[in-house]
C-alpha cells in the first residue's frame, strides 16, 4: 500500500514539473515575440516621421541626426572641408558635386512655401516701385535695410562696396525722404546703380502704444527697429480701371528686422534665377573685397521661355555665415547665447532649442545665393513668422538657425545646395562674438594694413560687426572721414 502511493505521488510530480516546464516555455516565446513585435513598429514609427511646417510649434523640431543637404566649410567632423569656390561646390554645369554627406530631396519630400503677398489675397503682387533708381534683373545685387541713419553710415558702406570694383546693383529701404537725414537724399540720388526704397512704416512701441514722429524728431519712423511696424502700399490688387489698388499689409506688426525679408523677397523677384544676392546688414559691414569675386561662376541661363526665379538647372545655391564658435567666443553655440537661446525657444519651444543648442550660432544678417535659391529662403523667413508669431527684436535670427537646423531648407523647393561657413572662412566674416579680446590681438587685424583678416591670413571681403571692436570702429571712421 505505501509502495503504492509512494509511486502515484511520484507520477503526479512528474507531471508537475512536466506542466511548468511547458508554460515557462510559453511564457518567454510570448515575451520574446511582444518585444520583437514592439521593436519593429517602433522601428517603422520613426521611419514614417516627417516634418510638417505647420504642425505643433512645441514639437515641430524633427530628429537631426540626418546629414543636411549641402556641404559645411571648416567642420571636418560634421560635412568634407570645402573651401570657397572649389569644385565641390555645385560646377558650372549645375550638377551637385558636394560630399557624400549631401543628400538629394526626394520629389515627395519637398516643401514650397507661399508668397508672402498671398496671405493679402491669392491675386495680390507688390506694387511698391523705387523712389530712386531701377534694378537691373541681369546684375548681382546686394539687399539692405538702412532706415533712420546718418550719412556717414551710407557712405561707409557704399563706398567700400564700390571700391572693390563691384558694379551691381545696391538695393536699400530707408526713411521717408521728409526723415532722411540732412545731405542723405542728395548723396543716394547721385549714386549710379542704387535702387532706393522709401516705405512708410506705421509702428506701435512695445507697450502698445502707437508711436509718433514730430518734424524735426527722431528720423527714424521704427524707432530704430525697436517697435512693432506694418509696412503700407507693399501689395495691391489691379482695379478696375487698370490702377494698383493698394492692400493693407496682412500681417500683424512687427520689429522690421522680421518685416525686411518680405522686402528683400518683393526685390528678388526682380532679377534673374542667376543673379546672385547678398542680404547684409548696413550699419555695421563694411567692404574689402568684392563679396561674389571668390564664388564660382553660376549655371548657364534657362531657355527664354522660363520666366520664374526657379532656373531650369534644378535650384540655386545658399550660403550661410557662421559666428565665431570658439570655447572663448562670446556665443560659442545657440545655447551659450543668452540671446539666441531666448530667439529659438520663444518662436519654437524649449524641445526645439534643446534639440540645437549646441550647435553654431549662424548669422541671419548675412547671407549669399543665387535668386533661385534666396527667393525661396525668404517665403521660408517669412513663412516661419506666420506659424509663430514671435515679436522679440532679434527674432528672426531664431528663426534663420531653426530653419536650417531643422533640415527645413534642405528640403525647401528651389534651393539645391546649402553651404555654410565656418566664421572667418567665407566672404562674409562676421565679428561680434570675437568681442571678448581686441582683434589686432587674436592676428585679425593686420599690422600696417588695418585690414581685417580671414584665419588663413587672406582679406575678408565682408567685414561685417566691425564696431564691436573699438580699434576697428575707428579705423573705418578714418577711412569714411577720407572718402
Amino acid at each position: 500500500m505505501v509502495v503504492a502511493l509512494g509511486t502515484r505521488n511520484k507520477g503526479r510530480l512528474k507531471i508537475r514539473r512536466s506542466t511548468v516546464i511547458i508554460v515557462f516555455i510559453v511564457c518567454l516565446t510570448a515575451s520574446v515575440t511582444v518585444l520583437l513585435l514592439s521593436t519593429a513598429w517602433f522601428s517603422n514609427t520613426s521611419l514614417s516621421v516627417k516634418f510638417s511646417p505647420l504642425g505643433d510649434v512645441g514639437s515641430r523640431i524633427p530628429p537631426l541626426s540626418a546629414p543636411l543637404k549641402g556641404v559645411h566649410v571648416g567642420d571636418e567632423q560634421q560635412r568634407t572641408v570645402v573651401p570657397q569656390g572649389s569644385s565641390q561646390e555645385s560646377s558650372t554645369n549645375g550638377n551637385d558635386n558636394s560630399n557624400n554627406n549631401s543628400i538629394n530631396k526626394k520629389e515627395d519630400d519637398t516643401i514650397t512655401f507661399p508668397a508672402p503677398s498671398d496671405l493679402a489675397s491669392p491675386n495680390a503682387r507688390v506694387i511698391l516701385t523705387p523712389t530712386y533708381g531701377a534694378h537691373r534683373p541681369n546684375q548681382n545685387a546686394v539687399f539692405a535695410f538702412a532706415e533712420g541713419y546718418k550719412l556717414n553710415t551710407y557712405v561707409a558702406f557704399i563706398e567700400s562696396l564700390r571700391q572693390t570694383g563691384y558694379e551691381g546693383d545696391i538695393v536699400l529701404s530707408v526713411s521717408e525722404v521728409d526723415r532722411l537725414a540732412p545731405k542723405v537724399e542728395q548723396y543716394l540720388k547721385s549714386k549710379e546703380a542704387v535702387v532706393v526704397y522709401t516705405a512708410h512704416w506705421d509702428c506701435w512701441k512695445k507697450n502698445g502704444d502707437r508711436l509718433t514722429v514730430d518734424k524735426g524728431g527722431m528720423r527714424s519712423t521704427t524707432n530704430h527697429g525697436h517697435s512693432d511696424c506694418q509696412i503700407t502700399g507693399l501689395y495691391g490688387l489691379v482695379g478696375r480701371n487698370g490702377d494698383d489698388e493698394a492692400l493693407q499689409d496682412p500681417r500683424p506688426a512687427r520689429p522690421v528686422a522680421t518685416a525686411r525679408y518680405e522686402l528683400y523677397w518683393a526685390w528678388s523677384t526682380r532679377y534673374h534665377p542667376q543673379s546672385r544676392i547678398l542680404l547684409i546688414d548696413v550699419r555695421d559691414t563694411i567692404f574689402q573685397r568684392n563679396p561674389f569675386e571668390d564664388l564660382p561662376p553660376p549655371p548657364p541661363p534657362p531657355p527664354p521661355t522660363v520666366t520664374s526665379t526657379t532656373d531650369a538647372s534644378g535650384g540655386g545655391i545658399l550660403r550661410l555665415y557662421e559666428e565665431n564658435a570658439f570655447p572663448s567666443s562670446a556665443a560659442s553655440s545657440i545655447g551659450a547665447s543668452k540671446y539666441n537661446s531666448r530667439w529659438v525657444s520663444g518662436a519654437y519651444g524649449q524641445k526645439a532649442l534643446t534639440a540645437i543648442k549646441d550647435k553654431p550660432v549662424i548669422c541671419s544678417g548675412s547671407t549669399i545665393g543665387d535668386v533661385s535659391a534666396i527667393e525661396p529662403y525668404l517665403r521660408a523667413m517669412v513663412s516661419q513668422f506666420d506659424e509663430t508669431g514671435c515679436k522679440m527684436v532679434g527674432c528672426d535670427q531664431g528663426l534663420h538657425n531653426y530653419l536650417y537646423y531643422s533640415g527645413t531648407l534642405d528640403r525647401t523647393s528651389g534651393i539645391r545646395q546649402i553651404v555654410t561657413y565656418r566664421q572667418g572662412e567665407g566672404a562674409v566674416n562676421n565679428l561680434a562674438a570675437l568681442r571678448n579680446s581686441p582683434l589686432r590681438k587674436q592676428g585679425i587685424l593686420q599690422d600696417g594694413t588695418d585690414l581685417v583678416l580671414n584665419w588663413d591670413g587672406s582679406v575678408s571681403a565682408v567685414v561685417h560687426q566691425y564696431d564691436r571692436d573699438k580699434e576697428t570702429e575707428r579705423i573705418v571712421k578714418r577711412r569714411v572721414d577720407a572718402m
